[in-house]
């Protein structure tokens, strides 16, 4: 029995180095995997895919599903620019059976999250609870948020894939779409609500929705006080005609957050009214700002501590680790609220023999500079760090020089001459042409 026992530690204990080793870790029923990884995940915003539907031997399909998912939502434009703030996972958990229920044809499985086609009487809306047919919390995304917390508790976006290939998806926390090709553009529109909080941009009534202006939608008919007010265009009615002549301007298109009246979009199409249409440049920008939100520009800078103690002369390096979007961060480095005129891109060697004893103030400015962000009042597409120094200055010396004396001088302490930190003893003439018309101020007679 001891053999038995040893023998089975020794291949459970092999079995986690392999999977960890891998890059998988295992928790219950739930196996992560890394899909791409482009930094520390408290840096980046940390997408999971999750299976739903997929019983034990259809892992694989399960992990190639997720691949193409993943691949279809960071080619989108939306997050084409940005891809560099992503990370992505999957977590595998076994369903006793494949697919999900549709009630309408009295088709039930036994599936991990208990998914279910026709929720709240919409064919393709499908979902896990809560919901209108299992109230539970539990019996869906509490199982989602558990799994999370114990496999990636830095997660952003969830996204929950079911194995079945009828056309349907849903937002919310919790992201649902099928494994239909089509399922894609579902997925892709909900996470905009779940990641930027955009609104639908349809007309049809949606009675009992919250009155609740999101970055897409308004109510303001006054131009100068409309949110997304920086992309209008000179000349532009508003009410803007909804016309071909104005399908590419930002005006004020009436139809949206499910009234027909009184409600304001940005543009005549967008994927938030539409599939397979692209986001509006109001949609566009909000995604931005909210990738910029969740994971700044700036990674980390060095030297890690802003408060320095330097002394002349000594060259000492600046830098920044950022994460680059499509466009190029511009990176301005100042000096003493100054801004430096040639680039150094993301590290800067301050020479200290150039600078004055005393306080010195060294920044760094990274911002988006792609176009795609026109109003920013948070400032959230741009990142800082500001570092404090004390230059020391010359040291003055522990006893006079006679400049009479012939050959070296002898020097009492570690003193600033002519660049050079000097000790012990020194040539004359080297402390005369470096200290010219000021030998008084540094002691020497």
């Amino acid at each position: 029995m001891n053999g038995r026992s040893n023998l089975f530690r020794f291949f459970y204990f092999s079995l986690v180095i392999v999977l960890f080793a891998a890059g998988e870790h295992v928790f219950a029923q739930g196996l992560r995997k890394t899909l791409r990884e482009t930094g520390n995940t408290g840096v980046r915003i940390n997408i999971v895919i999750l299976a739903e539907g997929y019983t034990a031997v259809q892992q694989a399909k399960f992990d190639s599903d997720a691949v193409v998912a993943l691949n279809a939502m960071l080619a989108d434009p939306f997050y084409a620019g940005y891809n560099r703030f992503f990370n992505a996972y999957s977590i595998f958990v076994a369903s006793a059976q494949s697919g999900a229920d549709h009630p309408s044809t009295h088709t039930y499985v036994n599936t991990y999250f208990n998914s279910t086609f026709g929720s709240f009487g919409v064919d393709r809306s499908l979902t896990i609870p809560p919901n209108d047919i299992d109230s539970n919390y539990a019996d869906g995304q509490g199982k989602v948020v558990n799994l999370l917390s114990q496999l990636l508790p830095d997660y952003d976006i969830a996204l929950v894939i079911v194995n079945d290939a009828t056309y349907g998806g849903s937002g919310g926390q919790i992201a649902v779409a099928s494994t239909n090709p089509s399922s894609t553009e579902i997925a892709i529109h909900e996470l905009g609500h779940t990641i930027t909080h955009l609104g639908d941009e349809y007309a049809d009534p949606f009675p009992g929705y919250p009155d609740t202006e999101e970055p897409n939608t308004t109510r303001q008919t006054i131009p100068g006080l409309v949110k997304w007010r920086g992309w209008f265009v000179p000349g532009t009615p508003y009410p803007t005609p909804q016309t071909a002549q104005y399908a590419s301007i930002v005006g004020l298109f009436e139809g949206a957050h499910y009234h027909a009246t009184g409600w304001y979009r940005p543009q005549l199409n967008c994927k938030m009214r539409a599939l397979n249409t692209p986001f509006c440049k109001v949609c566009l920008e909000a995604g931005a700002l909210s990738f910029y939100n969740l994971s700044p520009p700036i990674d980390s800078s060095i030297p890690a501590s802003t408060s320095l103690s330097l002394t002349r002369p000594q060259v000492h390096n600046f830098a920044l680790s950022v994460k680059q979007p499509s466009t190029p961060l511009s990176i301005r480095w100042a000096l003493d609220g100054r801004t430096l005129a040639f680039p150094t891109g993301t590290s800067l060697a301050l020479n200290t023999s150039t600078l004055a004893p005393g306080p010195h103030i060294v920044d760094v400015l990274a911002q988006d500079v792609s176009g795609r962000i026109r109003t920013d009042p948070l400032g959230l597409s741009q990142d800082t760090r500001t570092w404090r120094i004390d230059l020391n200055g010359p040291t003055p010396l522990s006893q006079p020089m006679n400049i009479s004396t012939r050959g070296n001088v002898q020097i009492g302490e570690n003193v600033m001459i002519g660049g050079f930190i000097i000790s012990g003893t020194a040539p004359k003439k080297l402390i005369i042409r470096a200290l010219g018309p000021s030998l008084q101020r540094y002691g020497v007679a």
